[in-house]
């Protein structure tokens, strides 16, 4: 995916978030109702290209929002960029500007989400190419009655792109909220916190995210190894595999009541063997 530093976030009846050259369109009750949203025109993006993305996991996140207030939810995003940019194995290893790209196992549970980011986005690239407008969709940022924060992605040409980000929003929340329970009771290297030890060079720490052994980020299973050309299962879910070696295969199941369909990747040549059936990924 061709990233660019772009960011632009501009609120007026349509709420649009551009980042990467990539646009979302923000809408919901949360942003209808920020402090000086609408004076401001929320321009968020000309420096940072996640600060759309930044927007959805810290909305979700919340511990981090301390006020409704345009000022707060800033600085937040800020704190977001700060923490999980130039991270791990997968986290921005280079910065905003070139995405989320790596490769290897992953140091923590941080990683491991934007490992996930990162096979999702993979997947929109297989599936629909890499034009620029690959990630023009809407999401509703909402909070109901109780309190409860969801994001809703609008039904588009994107929306699987929508999902992807969601994801990541909502699995992170839950990361952050074990971090805190983590801290509270006084452990000290927890993997679901950040830890400084795995800041990338480009961010000005001391991990190598090109080094490829036991203490970076190691490649194992590269033996015969090619490129993911297809994927396999549902968004948010799906993931990329190499049809050289691998397939993908529909089983079907059931809970006692109701009988549903699950795909997996499996070796090559084994779906049969293993009770499922050839998944058309068309």
């Amino acid at each position: 995916m061709k990233i660019s530093a772009a960011s632009i976030i501009a609120f007026s009846t349509a709420k649009t978030v551009r980042v990467n050259d990539i646009q979302r369109n923000f809408g919901g009750n949360f942003y209808d109702n920020l402090i000086g949203a609408q004076e401001r025109g929320y321009n968020y993006g000309n420096e940072d290209a996640l600060r759309g993305l930044s927007a959805m996991a810290v909305f979700l996140d919340e511990s981090r929002i301390m006020s409704r207030s345009v000022d707060n939810f800033e600085m937040e995003i800020q704190d977001f960029l700060d923490q999980f940019t130039n991270y791990g194995c997968y986290c921005w290893i280079v910065g905003p500007m070139r995405g989320v790209i790596g490769g290897g196992q992953t140091v923590d549970e941080i990683d491991n989400l934007c490992g996930q980011l990162y096979k999702c986005y993979k997947c929109l690239n297989l599936d629909h190419g890499s034009s620029p407008n690959l990630f023009e969709y809407s999401v509703h940022f909402n909070v109901n009655e109780i309190g409860e924060r969801t994001l809703d992605c609008q039904a588009g040409p994107n929306v699987d792109a929508c999902k992807c980000d969601v994801m990541f929003a909502e699995k992170l929340a839950g990361v952050n909220t074990q971090c805190e329970a983590d801290m509270l009771a006084g452990e000290t290297d927890s993997k679901f916190c950040v830890n400084e030890k795995y800041r990338t060079l480009n961010g000005g720490g001391p991990f190598d995210p090109t080094d490829n052994s036991d203490e970076g980020c190691l490649k194992i299973n590269m033996d015969g190894h090619n490129a993911k050309d297809q994927c396999c299962g549902q968004y948010p879910d799906r993931l990329p595999f190499d049809s050289m070696s691998r397939e993908c295969c529909e089983f079907t199941e059931s809970d006692g009541d109701d009988v549903f369909f699950t795909k997996k990747i499996v070796p090559f040549g084994t779906c049969d063997a293993r009770g499922g059936t050839l998944a058309n990924e068309d």
